[in-house]
């Protein structure tokens, strides 16, 4: 077997070891890519947003995110959808839950699931959901989602488009 790699320990930001990036992943152990790899041509300093990052020449730069090589772009694993938040990181979700499959989008939007019967529940709802008293609900790939805001303390509202319904004052 391969020895684990080491603690992240100092390593706070992504780092350029020669053409070497390093970065800290999940399980916070130190991530290596040879920048000079899949014409990719040497690590340097990006810009203060994303620091160190692989360059590709005229192309967009590789940056590591909280999800190793995963991006917001998506990907598919069989019938898993894999994505990364930049809240919370890495995300999965079966397809095959809701009767559906994993597929390529488009160019633009990325990954998401296809097909398979969304949840009665989801029926005329969106994204962005509904308040049914202090319950906050909505729908996501299909799948009917819900949280009691007075858990917390709080009344359901309308926060904003992007958002959606939610606890008032998160």
């Amino acid at each position: 077997g391969q020895a684990p790699a080491p603690p992240c320990g100092d390593l706070v930001h992504n780092r350029c070891n020669g053409d070497i990036l390093e970065w800290c992943d999940m399980n916070d152990r130190v991530a290596h890519l040879d920048c000079t790899q899949e014409g990719m041509i040497g690590c340097e300093y990006i810009d203060e947003e994303y620091g160190y990052g692989c360059a590709m020449g005229s192309e967009t730069p590789f940056t590591p995110t909280p999800c190793g090589a995963v991006t917001a772009f998506g990907e598919c694993e069989g019938a898993r959808l894999r994505w990364c938040d930049p809240e919370e990181g890495l995300i999965e979700y079966d397809c095959a839950v809701s009767g559906g499959a994993c597929a390529l989008i488009d160019d633009e939007y990325g990954y998401d699931c296809v097909g398979g019967q969304p949840d009665p529940e989801c029926a005329g709802m969106d994204a962005l959901g509904r308040c049914n008293g202090a319950v906050a609900e909505w729908c996501e790939l299909g799948v009917f989602q819900s949280y009691d805001c007075a858990e917390i303390g709080q009344p359901c509202a309308f926060i904003d488009a992007e958002s959606g319904y939610f606890c008032a004052g998160m």
